[in-house]
């Protein structure tokens, strides 16, 4: 998680956190979908995380331009 699935700038200094939000909010959304239906778990955790990925991510290019 972290990095992989979403590139932080350095300026964010968030890499660590996000990977842990978003590491537990996988696992919930797996958790909480059936065997079978992985597919629509991955899209919950997607819907989930992108606005708060967003602006994480917004956050390091303010901070890079200060």
């Amino acid at each position: 998680m972290g990095d992989a699935a979403h590139p932080l700038l350095p300026t964010s200094v968030q890499g660590a956190s996000q990977s842990m939000e978003g590491g537990v909010t996988a696992a919930i959304c797996l958790e909480l979908a059936e065997k079978n239906k992985v597919t629509e778990a991955i899209r919950a955790y997607e819907k989930i995380r992108y606005l708060r990925v967003l602006a994480t991510q917004g956050t390091g290019v303010t901070n890079r331009d200060v």
